[in-house]
């Protein structure tokens, strides 16, 4: 069975604080489909469809990047929060002739909506990790590799000597 690239070289890329994983686990895909192509165990129309969807990969990665790079600027987040709290003290003496009661009510609704949004600003900041809220980014990887594993397989049967790609068994199991 083949061997890939990224099984080989990942050990002493784990221990390098200043490499980026999922940059270096995406190029050695590419080294990977490379030797693939020029080996002639892929025609070059699947291998340019396969780089061009990498490279799609490459640029959400760097979105993605960008988002956890980038958070609130924390004069921002306070500002927001002396603004929402400012707002919810002047608000009954806007609206004194309403009922009493009816204050209350007014005033515990929008202080509860406020709130609400603001605490949800902070939590979406950094969508990435293993919080409660955070995306569920184990389970699209797992999707994907799933998805992956079918494709491979549908290649490996219905291809021709010239469109098969060695994989290795670890890759094919779900």
């Amino acid at each position: 069975m083949a061997t890939t690239f990224i099984q080989d070289s990942l050990p002493d890329v784990i221990n390098d604080e200043n490499m980026n994983l999922p940059l270096h686990v995406m190029c050695e895909i590419a080294r990977y489909i490379e030797s693939a192509c020029e080996g002639s165990r892929m025609v070059p129309q699947l291998y340019g469809n396969i780089l061009s969807n990498l490279n799609t990969l490459v640029v959400a990665m760097a979105g993605c990047e960008r988002i956890v790079s980038t958070p609130i600027p924390r004069n921002y987040s306070i500002h927001l929060k002396q603004s929402v709290y400012i707002y919810l003290l002047i608000l009954p003496w806007c609206i004194l002739e309403l009922h009493p009661i009816m204050v209350v009510m007014v005033e515990m609704i929008t202080s509860f909506l406020l709130i609400g949004i603001e605490g949800i600003g902070v939590e979406i900041e950094n969508p990435f990790g293993y919080d409660r809220n955070d995306l569920p980014l184990d389970s699209f990887c797992h999707s994907l590799r799933q998805e992956l594993a079918l494709i491979l397989r549908y290649y490996i049967r219905a291809g021709t000597s010239n469109t098969q790609i060695p994989v290795d068994d670890d890759l094919l199991v779900i």
